[in-house]
């Protein structure tokens, strides 16, 4: 009983600081900035009121930076692109005209042209879009084309029991499939909302 006085005694007493029209900024998950402030009028206790954001520094610079970008690429004058992909479960910093090599089985036959749609960051040397986690597909197109399939080289597994008369030696090959990157374009401009996104 008495912890629970204690307690209602330090929240009247924060309440109390509030007097006399302060405000205290509370941090809101989902950038909306969230006021209290004591209104005079009503004596019942505060009200929470929802201020909107205003057009602050951090908008206006990254419409700034997105009116450069898409400068550049109405001159095709972004350079050489590199895009970092997610395939069969890992991640490749590519650029055009890049062989790497997947391990495991994947369906793509030798000299098939395949788009890759999972982007999570297109970049040159004057700027990088980052997705949150993918780039949209209507964005950025990376092509490849599969040039090989082949195995893998020879993995060697070794087992002994130590005095127990027991070795093993397994060899495996994994099937691999080695793509080339064709190209690597961003297809429209950049949007405020679609960098957001």
């Amino acid at each position: 009983m008495n912890i629970v006085r204690n307690l209602s005694k330090k929240s009247s007493s924060c309440l109390d600081h509030l007097r006399g029209g302060q405000f205290v900024s509370l941090p809101s998950r989902f950038g909306i900035a969230t006021t209290i402030r004591e209104n005079s009028s009503n004596a019942a206790g505060p009200k929470l009121q929802v201020h909107e954001p205003v057009e602050s520094k951090e908008k206006t610079a990254l419409n700034e930076t997105l009116r450069k970008i898409n400068s550049k690429l109405a001159a095709n004058a972004e350079g050489r692109l590199f895009a970092i992909i997610h395939v069969c479960g890992k991640q490749f910093r590519v650029t055009p005209e890049d062989l790497i090599a997947i391990e495991g089985h994947w369906a793509p036959d030798a000299g098939e042209r395949i788009r890759l749609e999972k982007v999570l960051l297109l970049g040159s040397r004057d700027f990088t879009v980052v997705g949150k986690p993918l780039l949209p597909q209507e964005l950025v197109s990376v092509e490849a084309t599969v040039v090989e399939k082949s195995l893998s080289h020879t993995r060697i597994h070794f087992k002994k029991i130590p005095r127990g008369n027991y070795n093993r030696t397994h060899l495996h090959r994994e099937p691999l499939t080695i793509l080339r990157i064709n190209y690597i374009k961003i297809n429209e401009q950049l949007v405020s909302s679609k960098a957001s996104e």
